[in-house]
């Protein structure tokens, strides 16, 4: 087995005393390398415009994008040529200055490696009277999980009503999410990394003809500190020791199930995910989209099985290659997925809702009694998952919204 031992400027943002509070929320670390990171934080607008600058890094350069609407202003930064550990960040305007600690971690997944993941984080709203959800708790007990990374499987605001209709919409209710005092505790101390589905790319069960897909991606990826993306589209991969994600775009490319060329990746996606799976020298490798993949059974909601084509064409090949794991998000249940279809047993975890109401598998539904579930692992309340990978093994655990341990399921079994 090959183990990779990488060194990198991975921080834990740590507010150092004595300085003045400028941000609102924040900062966010997102994707980092070895030399590099993006950071994520908001303000009121008064308190911009906003200098950046990292303390003792004389090399260092600062890239900074701002998008401000109304009361708020955000920034993403881009900074490259980091200090291996001590790394200062300084945010400053013309009266206060406000810096965090960067900690530097050894990115060493040799011996165990987690990461949390969730969907569907409804804000507390008028909606919820006719269908509750959990505010915003949960993201108090999963601040107490250390792990390297959390994923957002999509769904991560809810565009309702008037929200899809210009940026400014979109971006209120990502700042007003981002404001939540859970939500904005919870995005300091971790590394996030993210992909959309529906609801935050454009109206429920939105397309590839949505006509405002251009600016829903300007503001997602101005809330994200995700890798660079293609130009149409916002999937990306990363590793992270002897891990490699590949993290799609379920939205951008899709188009109706009606139509008898369907599809919801695209040939451009589909040929880049299955060519960087092939190629991946990763022990372990998660292919993470909105809709659930490897499941066949049921119409009730979109699920990558209605696009026969790229389905044969993505298992077949997963189906060729070793230790590939599905993640998705979306249906308002968490389970577990076991398809034996393509000559070899693949797995899906399907991890959803953090916030939004739930969704019961009832005898009326047409995946009850689904064969692709593993036994035991259907949870129908509010929770958030949790993978911990230790040489060979996947360990596979559902939380529920108080943080109360649901159920755990360790591959190889």
């Amino acid at each position: 087995m090959i183990r990779y031992l990488l060194l990198s400027c991975l921080c834990v943002l740590i507010p150092l005393a004595g300085w003045t509070q400028i941000t609102v929320s924040g900062p966010m670390q997102g994707h980092t390398t070895d030399s590099t990171t993006n950071i994520w934080l908001m303000v009121k607008q008064k308190q911009a415009p906003l200098q950046f600058s990292m303390k003792d890094a004389l090399d260092a350069a600062i890239d900074a994008e701002e998008l401000c609407h109304k009361r708020w202003c955000t920034y993403n930064l881009h900074i490259v040529g980091l200090q291996p550990k001590d790394n200062q960040l300084s945010i400053a305007n013309a009266v206060n200055e406000q810096r965090y600690k960067f900690d530097a971690v050894n990115k060493d997944t040799s011996n165990a490696f987690s990461f949390l993941l969730g969907s569907c984080t409804l804000r507390w709203g008028p909606l919820q009277v006719i269908a509750p959800g959990n505010g915003y708790r949960i993201f108090k007990p999963m601040s107490e999980h250390e792990v390297d990374l959390m994923l957002w499987l999509g769904d991560n605001v809810y565009y309702l009503l008037g929200d899809t209709k210009n940026e400014a919409n979109m971006f209120r209710e990502n700042a007003k999410s981002r404001r939540k005092k859970t939500m904005a505790t919870f995005i300091q101390d971790k590394l996030h990394y993210a992909i959309w589905d529906d609801h935050d790319f454009g109206p429920n069960n939105s397309i590839g003809t949505y006509e405002n897909k251009y600016i829903a991606k300007k503001v997602f990826n101005n809330f994200w500190g995700n890798p660079n993306s293609p130009s149409d589209g916002i999937y990306y991969s990363f590793e992270y020791g002897n891990v490699e994600f590949f993290m799609l775009d379920g939205r951008w490319f899709r188009t109706a199930q009606e139509q008898s060329d369907n599809a919801l990746l695209g040939p451009e996606q589909l040929e880049w995910l299955i060519d960087g799976l092939k190629q991946s020298t990763a022990q372990h490798k998660f292919v993470v989209l909105g809709s659930q993949i490897i499941n066949p059974k049921g119409t009730h909601h979109e699920r990558f099985a209605a696009f026969k084509e790229e389905y044969d064409a993505l298992l077949t090949a997963a189906a060729g290659l070793d230790n590939v794991i599905f993640i998705s998000g979306d249906m308002h249940y968490s389970t577990l997925f076991k398809n034996d279809d393509f000559g070899k047993t693949l797995y899906e975890f399907s991890c959803s809702p953090l916030t939004a109401y739930r969704y019961k598998v009832r005898k009326k539904n047409d995946e009850y009694g689904n064969p692709y579930f593993v036994e035991g692992t259907q949870y129908h309340k509010q929770n958030f998952g949790k993978i911990t990978i230790v040489d060979d093994s996947v360990l596979f655990e559902v939380f529920n919204k108080k943080g109360k341990l649901v159920y755990d399921y360790q591959l190889p079994q």
